[in-house]
């Protein structure tokens, strides 16, 4: 659906959203309108200031307010603690989105040393009243070294179910994109298999699991059956679907369990 979008940017400033779409791949739409200040927060009168704006520019359907520590203000209240506070923030302005069929974007940040947290509500920073009342968090959770620009984008909804995306930074263009799925190279019973695929239109080869653990990592395992298992069920459906390798597990031969290699190419 297209809409136009009111973009808060409460952190950056004019030249630094210029120098930024100048080296994005696609330009920022003329519908999409930015504002780096806000007089009011969402302790004051910014909910209101919000439904006024959307009735009065009706083809308005998304704000963005980056960020929500930036737009929250002060509890009114004396005495409130933190997780009361949080909702009395945010519980106005999710209703108002409801009412009047928008949706409202925060940007938010996630606690510091939370990268070892495997739960993204418990992650955020702030109290759990931020997630009780959003409708749906979507967490970017950097994969392996910050640097490398790899994340995992996490989404859940509250009515419907969640999942999640892998993306990679482009530094050049300052883009996140959905990162193509690979075969992890550090996965060594993986790399034998696609090293020792049979030749094509062949019906296929068994190899015993004591086999395929020896030859991939050059030693005898205790349980290799239960190792390579392991190590093959998550990537079974993405080498068949990026390498053409079916794999056949639990297969036996010669009184041996293992496994079946075939080349789908």
């Amino acid at each position: 659906m297209r809409c136009d979008v009111v973009y808060f940017d409460l952190e950056g400033s004019k030249n630094r959203v210029f120098s930024r779409t100048a080296r994005m791949s696609t330009p920022i739409p003329r519908n999409v309108f930015i504002s780096h200040s806000t007089e009011q927060k969402l302790s004051g009168s910014l909910v209101e200031d919000l439904k006024l704006l959307h009735r009065q520019y009706p083809s308005i359907r998304l704000v963005i307010i980056d960020t929500y520590s930036r737009a929250r203000g002060r509890p009114s209240l004396s005495g409130m603690n933190a997780y009361d506070a949080d909702v009395a923030f945010l519980e106005p302005i999710q209703r108002m989105a409801v009412e009047e069929n928008i949706a409202i974007l925060f940007v938010h940040h996630d606690k510091k040393g939370s990268m070892r947290v495997e739960d993204s509500m418990e992650r955020l920073s702030g109290t759990m009243g931020i997630s009780g009342s959003a409708d749906c968090v979507i967490n970017l959770v950097p994969k392996g070294k910050q640097y490398e620009g790899r994340a995992l984008l996490e989404y859940n909804p509250r009515d419907a179910k969640g999942g999640e995306l892998s993306l990679a930074f482009d530094a050049y263009s300052l883009e996140w994109m959905e990162a193509a799925p690979s075969i992890p190279s550090d996965n060594p019973i993986c790399r034998w298999i696609c090293d020792n695929v049979p030749p094509k239109g062949h019906e296929g080869e068994f190899h015993s699991y004591e086999d395929v653990f020896r030859n991939a990592y050059k030693s005898e395992g205790t349980r290799p059956g239960n190792q390579v298992t392991e190590q093959l069920k998550p990537y079974i459906d993405l080498m068949f679907s990026e390498n053409r390798i079916g794999i056949q597990l639990g297969c036996k031969s010669d009184g041996k369990r293992g496994l079946r290699i075939i080349n789908l190419r």
